[in-house]
């Protein structure tokens, strides 16, 4: 919530209800709601957005005291004005709608954990899309949010719940950077800085196929070479060397990821099958995955086997996936 060092205070400019939950009026106890009318109330802090919870177009307000038993209450933003001691703020302010960009098929879920330990009806499977929420949060105090970000939509999805979990590596929010997490000590098999051998880049560069002028993906996003869409404009254009540049730029956070989360011994050729894979799915999906558990326990026979099992997009099997968990496969499995 929203707090300064100046008085806040709440302005009530047409008659409303303090709420004592985020409802509408008749469908409230007696005990939930006051009547006010054109009045002003001192507050401790204010808020117009909440990630995990859908303020309908109310603010929730903390007065500077209890009030009927309670110090939070909600209030419609039509019927009101937050003032501080030098403005007053309009009751809506002026901000763009927030949109979740769905950038490659992927799941929305009930709870941040691998998919197959969902039930069918805590997980949606997505296509890319943009998608109209309410708020968002990358991080959450006392929530590990392992490798999603948390999403409120307007409403209720399927009747459902409006409060959903998506990899971070498979949407963005419109308009906003995520958050760079610090890149932790490597434990696994190297410094940092090992990198995708030659047969692990032509392996990606054959299923990400090469476009040398700027097209706008399935997401709708400006995207250039083998699938870079980082500062990438309409009109862009390049050379082949440069979009195999631009790919390797790319890569690095993936080659650093599988650095990372593998705590045993990786062959070169292992090695680039994971970041191959890790650059399809994602990071968080990697991170989550029975095949990096095998992998650690250096059941890599076992591990093979679970690639294959990845070949699944928007809830059915694809043949390009297919063919790409094969070709990976073979790479991990050659010496």
């Amino acid at each position: 919530m929203v707090s300064t060092s100046t008085p806040l205070v709440l302005r009530i400019t047409k008659p409303t209800f303090l709420k004592r939950r985020v409802a509408a009026a008749d469908s409230l106890g007696a005990d939930e709601k006051v009547a006010k009318g054109p009045c002003r109330i001192p507050l401790h802090s204010y808020a117009y957005s909440v990630p995990g919870e859908n303020l309908q177009n109310h603010y929730k307000v903390s007065l500077s005291g209890p009030y009927k038993g309670s110090s939070v209450w909600y209030v419609y933003k039509d019927h009101c004005q937050i003032e501080d001691a030098n403005t007053t703020q309009a009751a809506r302010p002026a901000e763009k709608p927030l949109v979740l960009r769905i950038t490659k098929p992927t799941l929305l879920k009930r709870r941040p954990v691998a998919a197959e330990a969902l039930d069918v009806t805590d997980k949606i499977a997505k296509n890319p899309c943009r998608i109209y929420i309410h708020s968002y949060a990358y991080t959450v105090p006392g929530e590990d949010l392992k490798g999603h970000v948390k999403v409120c939509f307007e409403g209720p999805v399927l009747g459902n719940s409006s409060v959903w979990y998506v990899y971070k590596d498979h949407c963005l929010i419109e308009g906003i950077d995520p958050p760079k997490p610090a890149q932790p000590a490597s434990s696994g098999s190297g410094t940092g800085t090992r990198q995708i051998n030659q047969a692990g880049l032509d392996l990606i560069k054959s299923f990400e196929g090469l476009r040398l002028t700027a097209y706008i993906c399935p997401a709708g996003v400006p995207t250039i070479g083998y699938g870079s869409t980082a500062g990438v404009k309409m009109g862009d254009r390049l050379t082949p060397a440069q979009a195999e540049t631009l790919l390797r730029r790319d890569l690095v956070r993936f080659e650093k990821a599988v650095d990372t989360l593998v705590k045993v011994p990786l062959t070169d050729n292992q090695f680039s099958a994971l970041v191959s894979f890790a650059f399809n799915v994602g990071i968080g999906a990697l991170q989550q995955s029975t095949l990096l558990k095998l992998i650690n326990q250096k059941n890599y026979q076992a591990a093979a086997q679970e690639l294959l099992k990845w070949n699944r997009g928007g809830g059915r099997v694809l043949p390009g996936l297919t063919r790409r968990r094969v070709a990976e496969q073979r790479l991990f499995l050659q010496r």
